[in-house]
């Protein structure tokens, strides 16, 4: 990137268990950028709007005066109008949270999101990678991680199946990017993809 040059806004998405964070983190890395993490953004917002959520969900929502994350999610995972619902609370804040962070950047930035069509935080992308991985690579990398069982596991990728068939709005520039292998394959990958976005310099990784 040359002098004066405005730096980029690279969006990284996918389903649950493909290893988006992963590659935001590499994206960030290899520019010498900061990742905003959507993820972390909606946690601010779930406090932020706890008054609303609990009074649409109820206070079973709840725990230790704090909304539980798992408890929400087990709910509007099963119903979509009932997640509608909760987008139209905390989406709102959660947009103009982000579009701070990014405008007051200094240096690239890598926008971490999993809902970032839905959400339409790809129209402050200038490129946008989408992480995949076969099913039953995330149904087993969710297990791992976060400590579900399959059939939950397996519920939560459901549920998120339509969220991902949408096309971005805004028509940006998107690349698909697998992430099967190990984690030096991946980062190669992406450090090519930048390459070719002319972000990085050949050789440099």
């Amino acid at each position: 990137m040359g002098e004066g040059v405005r730096p980029p806004v690279i969006g990284v998405t996918g389903p649950a268990g493909a290893g988006k964070s992963l590659v935001a983190g590499m994206v960030a890395e290899l520019l010498g950028g900061e990742v905003v993490d959507v993820d972390e953004v909606g946690h601010k917002a779930l406090d932020v709007c706890r008054g609303e959520v609990v009074r649409i969900f109820g206070e079973g929502v709840v725990r230790e005066g704090r909304v539980d994350r798992r408890v929400l999610g087990r709910v509007v995972f099963a119903d979509r109008e009932a997640r509608e619902r909760l987008e139209r609370v905390v989406h709102p804040w959660m947009r103009e949270e982000v579009m701070r962070r990014v405008e007051g950047r200094r240096g690239p930035v890598v926008v971490d999101a999993a809902l970032l069509g839905r959400m339409g935080l790809d129209a402050v992308c200038d490129r946008v990678v989408v992480v995949r991985a076969p099913w039953w690579v995330r149904v087993w990398r969710l297990v791992r991680r976060d400590g579900r069982s399959v059939r939950e596991a397996v519920r939560i990728l459901r549920a998120q199946h339509a969220l991902f068939s949408q096309p971005f709005s805004c028509g940006v520039d998107t690349e698909y990017v697998s992430n099967v292998g190990s984690k030096r394959h991946l980062r190669d990958k992406i450090a090519t993809l930048l390459v070719r976005w002319g972000y990085l310099r050949e050789g440099v990784s």
